[in-house]
Parts: C-alpha cells; structure tokens; sequence
C-alpha cells in the first residue's frame, strides 16, 4: 500500500504492526526491497503528501513509523506527535514513547543480527536509509 500511495490502508497496517511492538528492522525493509532507490523514491512521495496534506493524521503516523524504522527518532517522534494533535484519541503515545527510548544502538545490533531474507543477495555493507527531507513549514 505504501509503494501505491494508499497512504491510509499502509498506516493502519502499519499502526497495527506497531501497537504489536513489532516494528522492522532497516535490514528487513532493505531485503524487502533490494535497492535503496525504490524506497527511497516512495519515502519522498509520502513525504510530499504529509506536505502537500498535513490535517492528514495517516501521512505524519506512516511517515514517523517509516523514520523510526530508519532510526530517525527525533523525526519520527515530530510525525508521531503531528498525528496525535489531530487525533487526540489515537493510542499511538505508546509508539512515540518507543521512538523515544530506541537509540542507535539497538538498530545497529539489529541490522548487524538480522539475517537476510531467503533468496536475497545483500550487499556486504547494507545502505544507510534515506535522511528525512525537511519540509517547509505550512
């Protein structure tokens, strides 16, 4: 759904998973993937959508789950908090609360563990994920 732009679907999908305490490694998103230009081209989209839409809580929940899984923390957390102002209700405080407390560290022990996926050919060195673009502010 993420790679369609069907933005709403990808983050409930993706709330769901997180709410789950299950959030996927970089390794995993990378095997997923094979290339880091694809990926990197989706990200961008949505990150045009948030700023093209930004009273739309699934961009800024999708994009900060997407941040946090590139160990983007500060940014994931301003998303994660974006989407609460606009739905108050929502219990994503445990996942901004969770963007919080991962450090580099665990990523970095995670994409060093993390085995790759049947029939995937990784790089010797895994690709860094893409840097969050900053936005102008609307």
């Amino acid at each position: 759904m993420f790679a369609g732009g069907e933005y709403r679907g990808a983050a409930m999908e993706a709330h769901t998973v997180a709410l789950l305490g299950k959030t996927p490694a970089w390794s995993t998103v990378y095997d997923f993937y094979g290339d880091i230009e694809p990926y990197t081209k989706q990200l961008r989209a949505l990150e045009k959508y948030v700023g093209d839409k930004p009273k739309q809580p699934e961009g800024h929940f999708l994009l900060g789950f997407l941040y946090m899984i590139g160990g983007h923390h500060d940014a994931a957390k301003g998303e994660f908090l974006a989407a609460l102002k606009l739905t108050p209700r929502d219990r994503v405080r445990p996942i901004a609360q969770v963007a919080r407390r991962r450090g580099a560290g665990r990523n970095a022990k995670q994409l060093a563990e993390m085995p790759p996926l049947p029939g995937v050919n990784r790089p010797a060195e895994l690709p860094k994920p893409p840097e969050p673009h900053l936005m102008p502010a609307k």
